[in-house]
């Protein structure tokens, strides 16, 4: 790997740790009971990633250097906020773990294809029986497959954990509560089910996460896009201060998506008073400030880190490793720390773990 893919990498691994770490604040009892609203919970990540961008801007005027602003950077900040929206509603309908994994595959499969065969990113060939063939395709593949295996050891952990407490459960009923249970067991068999609504539900939390991976794609295509067609910087000798993801992009990028924001918060406050609920939702603050902040922070971190890395090596196999990492940490801290994983689904996960990680790794040397 020459250096410069090397630190591409690292930024892409950075990036997915980071968004991969940040939901973990949002998992603490207290956040969980409070039932925080996602457009709350949005508002504290895009007031973070503001913050941040204001605080490089101050330090660049501190030091006289200008500022640059580009509408790609509202542009993609415009495109952050639905994607956030649509796994918020494919979530309860399907599941984190399909959910995840449709957003993750959709995000990496289109980016690649759309960057690769569509904008002309160099992918590298080899010599396979005379034929010059490029391997980026098949490594690519492995990635949603090795994908696919994280979130399925998840979820064969959890079966398995829901079987053991139905188990405990029964055991400790009497002979009549059992026979109780099994009647209305039967019952409820016997009840016909709108089996046309949940599929009807499936199929909507499928396309909602796909949704949101073709918006979390286009958030870093914009960056990538914005850049080709944005012509030359106002000083040849000086970097394009306009895509500085540590400076005047991530200031016109954090004040846009908190814009966004507050525009999706005063519609849900207006749908609200419409429907006679209480409005607007509440901030909790005295609940997310702490949990908000920390989740804010750590996406902060993968955003930047991954525009970072979408601006020195592309995008077509950059978005592929953050979404790999990403759902490898998110699996490390459900292994480590809530002791989701357990017994053979924990293996299995090991496994997927490392398998998605080589392919991730082999995609990422593929670029030309």
């Amino acid at each position: 790997m020459p250096g410069a893919d090397i630190l591409t990498f690292m930024l892409a691994v950075a990036s997915g740790v980071a968004n991969g770490t940040f939901p973990v604040f949002i998992k603490t009892p207290r956040v969980l009971s409070a039932d925080v609203h996602p457009v709350v919970f949005q508002l504290y990540k895009s007031s973070w990633v503001m913050i941040a961008g204001l605080g490089c801007a101050l330090v660049r005027v501190a030091r006289g250097l200008e500022l640059a602003y580009t509408p790609w950077a509202t542009a993609s900040a415009a495109a952050w906020i639905p994607s956030g929206v649509t796994t918020i509603i494919a979530v309860p309908l399907i599941g984190v773990g399909p959910a995840v994994l449709t957003t993750s595959a959709m995000g990496s499969a289109l980016s690649f294809l759309v960057f690769w065969l569509g904008f002309g990113e160099p992918m590298k060939t080899h010599d396979i029986g005379g034929a010059e063939i490029p391997l980026a395709p098949v490594y690519m593949l492995g990635s949603i497959v090795g994908m696919g295996g994280l979130v399925a050891a998840h979820r064969a952990s959890l079966r398995d954990a829901a079987r053991l407490k139905r188990l405990l459960a029964v055991s400790a009923l009497s002979d009549s509560d059992e026979q109780s249970v099994a009647l209305n067991g039967d019952a409820v068999a016997a009840k016909p089910s709108s089996r046309g609504w949940a599929r009807a539900k499936t199929l909507l939390g499928y396309v909602a996460a796909s949704v949101s991976g073709v918006f979390s794609s286009l958030q870093f295509g914009v960056v990538t896009y914005g850049k080709s067609v944005a012509g030359p910087p106002p000083s040849p000798t000086a970097a394009d201060e306009r895509f500085d993801a540590l400076g005047s992009w991530l200031a016109a990028f954090g004040v846009s998506a908190v814009a966004c924001t507050l525009v999706a918060y005063a519609c849900l406050a207006a749908y609200s008073g419409a429907r006679g609920a209480p409005c607007p939702p509440s901030l909790e603050l005295r609940v997310m400030l702490g949990p908000g902040s920390g989740a804010g922070i750590f996406w902060t971190v993968a955003n930047v880190c991954a525009t970072l890395a979408v601006l020195r090596g592309g995008q077509a196999t950059t978005i592929a490793t953050i979404n790999c990492f990403s759902l490898i940490t998110s699996g490390l801290w459900g292994l480590l720390w809530y002791r989701e994983l357990k017994g053979r689904p924990a293996v299995a996960w090991a496994v997927a773990a490392a398998f998605t990680a080589a392919m991730s790794v082999l995609l990422s040397m593929e670029k030309g």
